[in-house]
């Protein structure tokens, strides 16, 4: 099952994103405060996905506010059609496996879809789905009420029958699609599913309601019964949601919908619209006779909207609050620091205006254009030399920085470059150092600017030997989560 997890790691000032069980391939990763606005996080723009897996982190969360992050492929990924559909009903109840068919002219690399619905029990009993090593696991795309849909990248070896677990209480139904990037071609499919465990529940035509698009297919399958006996006293609301009648043949009366007269039978149907991310919402449809228990139900029900893999996103937010000032270089994150803040000047715009005088009138001419960014000193204090010496090596990184305020300091959130800095002390033989930073705020730069925890300069540092380097470190990986010394950036 794909997930997302969040985790604020305070070392570094840093939202790790870890993501499991994906498609091979490339994912975007973006944060947004609304879900409106979303922007790209700093390495986030084409994150390798490796073993279904891939791990980044975040240094420019929003303070004190929720952070919402979702996980989607590139926009420019191959378009998904529909190829065929094939649908297999199971009537009996218990544990027993379904086996459904996999759809004709499956191909390696097709995207398989299926959606998986029943009449009782739970949505947790229709668990992972296998099909005896067809390639990739089967991962959910939308869970809730009675619904489940399922969907996976074939493999190489196309098995007799994909394998999902029934309801404990109830028919499963199942529905299965093979969909192919860039066929446009290829018409909408639907097909219509019943269990049978209704009176005699028959579709007497084809489905009403037809796929908006080539990325969707339909199943409709009623989820559960009503019955209003005669007369059907205080059911006449719930049956008026049908809004329609139901002719039968000449010997049978007809009944509208919401009639007390008659024996009455109801389907209720479930819908799921997974492009929407909506689930679980119920509708009504009716097919009404009296008199006779056995009644004939119409095929009528709702789209299912399946997109291809482009749409499977991956979402989950968390929200951090922040406990202190942070200057973070987005190029070196190993020099973030929390740092203490003493005092900050006023904030100052320079302009860009030129005002001429013009002979022979009385007013000057102006030439305006935008104000010049904010610009601001802070000091930052150091209580020892140690910290003083760690803090001007910092500094003489010259890179851009991210100053990150909590949302209850004096000074904004930006992002800046330091300009000419001093060091100082306030008494004759204190510990203390005070820098004074003249801040300049600059443009954010692209996200595809990527800092790492560790430089080789820092492996060379850290390490006499590579197989030092092999004993401490059993992967790349790990390697590459060691967090570096800010001597690092020092070169001879």
């Amino acid at each position: 099952m794909s997930s997302l997890t969040l985790t604020y790691l305070d070392d570094l000032s840093r939202v790790r994103i870890e993501a499991t069980d994906l498609p091979a391939g490339i994912a975007i990763v973006e944060r947004s405060t609304d879900q409106i606005r979303w922007t790209t996080v700093r390495g986030g723009t084409a994150v390798p996905v490796v073993n279904g897996a891939f791990k980044l982190d975040d240094y420019e969360f929003a303070d004190s506010v929720e952070n919402f992050y979702r996980v989607r492929p590139p926009a420019d990924a191959p378009t998904a059609d529909l190829r065929s559909i094939a649908v297999d009903t199971a009537t009996d109840d218990g544990f027993d496996n379904q086996s459904v068919t996999p759809p004709a002219g499956v191909q390696p690399g097709d995207v398989i879809v299926a959606l998986q619905m029943q009449q009782g029990g739970s949505a947790a009993d229709m668990t992972l789905p296998s099909d005896f090593g067809g390639g990739d696991t089967w991962h959910p795309l939308i869970s809730g009420g009675f619904c489940k849909l399922w969907w996976k990248v074939q493999g190489d070896t196309l098995p007799p029958f994909y394998i999902f677990r029934k309801s404990t209480d109830g028919a499963c139904v199942v529905a299965v699609a093979a969909i192919s990037g860039g066929r446009e071609d290829l018409a909408p499919v639907a097909a219509s599913a019943f269990s049978g465990l209704l009176p005699t529940l028959n579709p007497v035509e084809t489905p009403s309601v037809d796929p908006t698009g080539p990325h969707d297919f339909e199943l409709r399958m009623p989820t559960g019964q009503v019955q209003a006996p005669t007369p059907a006293t205080g059911n006449s609301d719930f049956l008026d949601q049908a809004g329609y009648t139901k002719s039968a043949d000449a010997a049978t009366p007809i009944v509208t919908s919401g009639s007390t007269d008659g024996y009455m039978l109801g389907a209720v149907y479930t819908r799921h619209l997974a492009s929407a991310g909506q689930s679980g919402q119920q509708a009504f449809a009716f097919d009404l006779e009296a008199g006779d228990t056995d009644g004939l139900f119409n095929a009528r029900g709702f789209t299912v909207a399946v997109g291809s893999v482009t749409d499977v996103v991956l979402t989950a937010s968390i929200t951090v609050a922040l406990d202190g000032l942070w200057l973070k270089s987005l190029t070196r994150p190993f020099l973030n620091r929390k740092v203490a803040l003493t005092d900050f000047s006023e904030v100052e715009r320079a302009s860009r205006n030129g005002v001429f005088p013009v002979v022979g009138r009385s007013y000057p001419v102006a030439v305006t254009d935008l104000r010049m960014s904010r610009q601001q000193t802070i000091t930052i204090m150091t209580d020892n030399l140690g910290d003083a010496r760690d803090f001007d090596v910092i500094l003489s990184s010259g890179d851009p920085m991210f100053l990150h305020a909590p949302a209850t300091c004096g000074v904004d959130t930006m992002y800046v470059v330091i300009g000419d800095t001093t060091e100082g002390r306030r008494s004759t033989r204190g510990m203390r150092r005070y820098f004074d930073l003249p801040l300049t705020e600059v443009a954010a730069p692209d996200p595809s600017i990527v800092g790492s925890t560790v430089t080789w300069q820092g492996v060379l540092n850290a390490y006499a030997t590579w197989r030092d380097v092999i004993a401490a470190n059993a992967t790349w990986a790990q390697l590459m989560d060691r967090i570096g010394d800010p001597t690092d950036v020092i070169v001879p």
